[in-house]
């Protein structure tokens, strides 16, 4: 089956018919529309429902849908590696990054890069771990940027920062820790309403659970901006990466370590083993190995 029989068909489902297809496509509706039984026929069931206004997707439509944008992406991205090593070190650097590494990622390394090739565009996907590791699988990003802890795959490849442990985050004027100025015991926690995100939730719930305490989670979410809102209104206590502090760059908040050896995070570079990097691809690793302190895990 011809690629652009998949790029059609994908306009028809985003257009929600034919005839609107046809106007983007610029293909006359009679031929589009065997071009989608001539589709039908190859995989031996109806693709769309065709109602009074709009076409919709079957069951079967619906894999194929998802399918044909993952080949269309696939053969996007194989277009723009073969270019990139024609060109060198020019071309589109794909990127998946965590909400929680954005910011800090972007002002550091990412900034440095960009100085030393101001040639090079970027495609930046900023989403949760998860989503990032499909991405990754399915050849939409090439290199992914997420914290620990992670669900380690035989398919993909990890170069991990060293640990940093977490701290308190709060208002400076708030005495939610009766003046104290050094680490903190997570038991000092206890009575403290906190904010925290997600992914991070089970490591650090399980730690307050092994010091005979259940936090008060007011907040659980996915950003740490949303934390932090919380934190600026008096409201609550964040606990977040130490670095993620840092980045901050914000007076009126304060933190303090939090003494618990199992909260830790690290941050990694995640690509797919055996897998072609484009030429951009390859420089920016380059980058990320001499510039951050990472160790290989398995």
């Amino acid at each position: 089956m011809d690629l652009q029989c998949y790029r059609n068909f994908i306009a028809i489902v985003e257009e929600g018919s034919l005839t609107a297809a046809s106007q983007r496509l610029h293909i006359a509706q009679p031929a589009l529309s065997n071009q989608l039984k001539a589709m039908e026929r190859e995989y031996g069931a109806s693709l769309l429902i065709r109602g009074a206004r709009r076409v919709s997707l079957t069951d079967g439509g619906r894999i194929l849908f998802e399918k044909a944008k993952h080949m269309v992406a696939l053969e996007a991205s194989a277009k723009k590696e073969v270019l990139d090593c024609a060109r060198g070190v020019a071309g589109t650097l794909r990127l998946g990054i965590t909400f929680s590494n954005s910011v800090s990622f972007l002002d550091g390394m990412l900034l440095e890069y960009q100085r030393k090739n101001p040639q090079v565009k970027y495609q930046l996907y900023e989403t949760e771990t998860s989503k990032i590791l499909d991405l990754l699988r399915r050849g939409i990003v090439e290199i992914g940027i997420a914290r620990s802890p992670f669900q380690a795959s035989s398919e993909l490849e990890f170069l991990q920062e060293r640990p940093e442990h977490f701290v308190a985050v709060f208002r400076k004027g708030d005495d939610w820790f009766s003046g104290r100025k050094g680490p903190i015991p997570i038991a000092a926690l206890a009575q403290v309403p906190l904010c925290i995100i997600r992914r991070f939730e089970p490591m650090f719930s399980l730690a307050c659970q092994r010091s005979s305490f259940t936090p008060n989670l007011v907040c659980v979410n996915t950003q740490l901006a949303s934390s932090i809102l919380w934190v600026r209104e008096g409201l609550a206590v964040a606990v977040v990466p130490r670095s993620s502090f840092q980045y901050l760059g914000d007076d009126s908040l304060a933190c303090l370590p939090i003494d618990e050896p199992m909260l830790e995070t690290s941050r990694a570079i995640i690509t797919v083993k055996g897998r072609y990097l484009s030429a951009v691809a390859q420089a920016f690793l380059k980058v990320c190995l001499t510039s951050l302190k990472l160790e290989d895990t398995p």
